[in-house]
């Protein structure tokens, strides 16, 4: 272990996916399973991509099977969410 580094950031806490799309599905009120859905809602979608890969430190081809997108896609959507605010309900959130 290298002493010029804090121990949290050593072995930083990921989440849980199945805990972050549970999360964005209670804020939007959607179901679990919708919260990948594009086409039943677009924003829990894209916070939904965005999270996965911020948060639970997914690869881009990780989410991108899961959003059913392409790699670039998913970092469209992580650039577009970065550039703006996260909604209320994921401040808790460090990304």
């Amino acid at each position: 272990m290298d002493a010029d580094i804090p121990l949290a950031q050593q072995h930083p806490e990921m989440s849980d996916r199945h805990d972050v799309l549970k999360h964005v599905a209670e804020v939007y009120g959607v179901n679990v399973n919708d919260a990948l859905d594009r086409p039943h809602h677009r924003q829990a979608y894209q916070i939904s991509v965005f999270l996965l890969r911020r948060v639970c430190n997914m690869s881009l081809k990780e989410v991108a099977a899961l959003a059913n997108i392409s790699p670039g896609r998913v970092s469209q959507i992580q650039k577009m969410i970065s550039a703006q605010r996260l909604p209320v309900g994921f401040k808790n959130y460090k990304v």
